[in-house]
This record gives C-alpha cells, sequence and structure tokens, in this order.
C-alpha cells in the first residue's frame, strides 16, 4: 500500500475514523465536506499540505486518493434541499436523534450529572 502524501498513515487513519463516526451517527458527507473537514485536519495538526488555501478545502485529487485508500468510505451526492426535507424531520426521524442521543449520554454517564444539564428543558413524548 502506497503511504498517504499529506497525513502519514495513523493520522489518515484518524481522519478516516472520524469521517465514519459521523457516518454512523447519521451524517454522510458529500464531496465539499470531506474537502473541507481534510483541510481543517491537515490544519490544526500543523501538517504541511498542498491544499487550496483560499477555499480551505483539500483538492478533488486527494480525494479521490483517499477514498481509493478508504474504500469502505462512501459519500452522498449533493443534492438541492427538497420541500419535504425543508420542512423538517418526520417524527421517526426525530425519535432516532433521541434515541442515540440518549445513548450518548447513557454512555458517556452524562445522565448523572445533572450540572451538565442544568438548561435543557424535557421535551414531551410526542
Amino acid at each position: 500500500m502506497r503511504p498517504s502524501s499529506t497525513f502519514g498513515a495513523e493520522n489518515e487513519k484518524s481522519l478516516s475514523k472520524h469521517i465514519k463516526d459521523l457516518q454512523m451517527k447519521g451524517f454522510p458527507l458529500t464531496i465539499d465536506d470531506l474537502r473541507t473537514i481534510s483541510f481543517k485536519f491537515a490544519e490544526q495538526l500543523g501538517i504541511k499540505h498542498r491544499f487550496h488555501i483560499e477555499s480551505e478545502k483539500a483538492s478533488y485529487d486527494w480525494v479521490h486518493m483517499f477514498l481509493k485508500r478508504n474504500s469502505d468510505i462512501l459519500l452522498r451526492k449533493s443534492e438541492g434541499v427538497s420541500y419535504a426535507r425543508s420542512q423538517g424531520m418526520t417524527k421517526a426521524e426525530v425519535n432516532v436523534y433521541f434515541e442515540m442521543l440518549g445513548r450518548i449520554l447513557s454512555d458517556n454517564d452524562l445522565i448523572s450529572k445533572p450540572s451538565y444539564a442544568e438548561h435543557v428543558k424535557p421535551i414531551p413524548n410526542c
């Protein structure tokens, strides 16, 4: 396997894991999202790169090679916002979101620490 030309194997593995975590939590990325995240990742780590400074995005060529090295990452196609989507989420989507939020709060033992949620008001069951 050819080494990553920008991040190195360990940092690229971290970036790949971060992207997969976002996707698993219901935030699929577009190619532009990946370009922006990759640029910010390089900047935050102080890694020398040849990304586009003006647009603050990685190049399409870099993304293509990254996706070849990480074939398990799938990007969603960018699309216009549909009328249904612009009107909000469905009840099922909201329920899935709050189930995931509950798991995250529970997994990180935040439910037993009410000081972290002192400004949160309970939401009635729909």
